[in-house]
C-alpha cells in the first residue's frame, strides 16, 4: 500500500490529459463546422 498515491495520481493525470484533449477536440470540431457549407454536410 505504499505505492497507491503514485498509481490514483498517475489515473487522475492521465484522465485530465484525456478529458482536456476531448474538450479541444469537440471545441474545435464546433468551429469547423460552422465554417462548412450547410449543403456540403451530408450527414444532415
Amino acid at each position: 500500500m505504499d505505492h497507491v498515491s503514485f498509481i490514483v495520481g498517475g489515473y487522475v493525470v492521465t484522465f485530465i490529459a484525456v478529458g482536456a484533449y476531448v474538450l479541444r477536440m469537440f471545441r474545435q470540431a464546433r468551429k469547423i463546422n460552422s465554417a462548412i457549407a450547410e449543403s456540403d454536410k451530408p450527414w444532415r
